[in-house]
């Protein structure tokens, strides 16, 4: 069988461990990749979670998702420009990142296009409509 990480070239593999592996992709691959790792193991992924995090000069989104026949988790990891943090959504694929999406969407302002529930707010109260409160320059 062939194992997920033979999808990555040496330069994407950050880092690796037992059952872990880290991965930095370009936002353009990732759809391909993630259903690629869906369609190797007949759907056997499952998607943990899908965070966001501010560094400032960038944005960054990484996508947790377990291989269950490899039983290895994979964090794909995708840099986005911080003045227009936009990916395309992988809801389609995994029905799961529906909400994980939403979610980085409320409260840090990273776009998912083709996500159709895609709102804000989502968990957050609703007047705080134009505010993304885990981005570095938000004022409390």
């Amino acid at each position: 069988m062939k194992s997920v990480k033979e999808l990555f070239s040496e330069q994407e593999i950050v880092a690796e461990r037992a059952r872990r592996v880290y991965v930095k992709i370009s936002k353009d691959k990732l759809r391909d990749v993630v259903k690629k790792m869906v369609e190797l193991h007949d759907g056997q992924v499952y998607l943990s979670c899908i965070t966001g995090v501010d560094w400032i000069d960038r944005m960054e989104v990484a996508y947790n998702i377990w291989v269950l026949p490899e039983s290895c988790n994979y964090t794909l990891k995708v840099d986005l420009p911080r003045d227009n943090p936009e990916i395309t959504s992988i809801s389609d694929i995994i029905p799961g990142a529906l909400f994980h999406e939403c979610e980085v969407y409320d409260l840090l302002g990273i776009v998912f296009k083709g996500n159709p529930i895609l709102k804000k707010p989502f968990i957050l109260p609703e007047g705080m409509k134009k505010e993304f409160p885990l981005r570095k320059d938000y004022k409390i």
